[in-house]
């Protein structure tokens, strides 16, 4: 008998709302005490409240996406035909819902909240088949349904396990594709030559939110400078200098570039000199700790490096046009 699984996405946004609520309740029940009292509270407090309060909001927010996220699945569920999965074999099933969706495997270690591999992803709007790798150690399994837009997403667990059928052969390496074409929302550039093969990289997208950040920190700073500690407004330029200076190490270690050839590649970053490294395979990984994909070069993660890539389908992509610039793997 086949295994129906549900999201429960309705639990996490119910828990949001009550953390925001508390939250929210919190900051305004200590406003209206504060403002009844004879106490004169300087402009330096409530520019600090004003930031608890501004905390609050985006808690909100993300309560009202995860509401949100749990009315468009709801309904939604996922008929397992394997039962369990099988790691090194296959999961396969039927999704059940009302519109087209993408849908992805992902294998999890729960113990330290880390993505160890994913699947690239499929759309879907009935029968699915995924091919389980072997070599896959994480705790957990999750299947994701996204909207096509990706603004909304749902997560299903479901079992996979290793049995009798279980094939040591099907690696990660041997599910990788013939070819990977660009996905359909990219910043980066390839361009092929008859010499090689070059790769633009974009700055990452944090870099505007640190300084937009920065700024704000500087500004609330600045307000405390004027109000608490009168006439210090030193304590601002500070501020402002140091969360300016903590970007320039990993500005340091960002690839803007990467030329491959039969020689291997050249990488280039943003605030340093080009690097030249001798490779026989590029691969795509999952970076757990800064949240996105990057490369690996035979197999492990350049020292130093910071490659950043949106998704595995671009990862594996750019991937895929570096080892076409390098030469055949013997």
């Amino acid at each position: 008998m086949a295994r129906r699984v549900t999201s429960g996405a309705g639990c996490g946004a119910a828990l949001l709302w009550v953390l925001a609520a508390a939250w929210i309740g919190g900051i305004a029940f200590f406003a209206v005490v504060v403002a009844r009292s004879e106490i004169a509270m300087p402009m330096g407090a409530w520019a600090a409240l004003a930031l608890f309060g501004i905390a609050g909001l985006f808690l909100m927010m993300l309560a009202i996406r995860a509401t949100i996220d749990a009315a468009r699945f709801r309904g939604v569920s996922v008929e397992l035909h394997t039962d369990p999965g099988v790691v090194g074999g296959k999961l396969a099933g039927v999704v059940h819902a009302p519109m087209p969706l993408e849908l992805t495997l992902r294998n999890w270690n729960d113990d330290e909240e880390m993505l160890v591999w994913e699947s690239m992803p499929l759309d879907v709007d009935s029968a699915f088949s995924f091919d389980v790798p072997f070599d896959c150690e994480g705790t957990s399994w999750r299947l994701v349904l996204s909207t096509r837009d990706g603004r909304h997403s749902a997560s299903f667990s479901v079992p996979v396990m290793r049995t009798e059928a279980s094939s040591p052969a099907q690696t990660r390496l041997a599910l990788r594709a013939a070819s990977y074409e660009a996905p359909s929302k990219t910043r980066v550039k390839v361009e092929r030559g008859y010499a090689g093969t070059t790769v633009r990289l974009p700055l990452p997208s944090w870099i505007a939110t640190w300084y937009l950040i920065a700024l704000l920190v500087s500004a609330a700073a600045y307000l405390c400078s004027v109000y608490l500690w009168h006439d210090m407004p030193g304590i601002a330029i500070v501020l402002a200098t140091v969360f300016a200076i903590i970007p320039l190490p990993t500005f340091a270690m960002t690839v803007r570039r990467i030329d491959a050839d039969l020689r291997g590649l050249t990488l280039h970053y943003l605030l340093r000199g080009p690097k030249r490294i001798a490779v026989a395979d590029v691969g795509a990984a999952y970076a757990s700790g800064a949240l996105h994909y990057e490369l690996t070069f035979d197999g492990t993660a350049p020292s130093w490096t910071v490659l950043t890539l949106r998704s595995r389908a671009e990862a594996e992509w750019v991937a895929y046009e570096l080892r076409r610039a390098l030469p055949p793997r013997r």
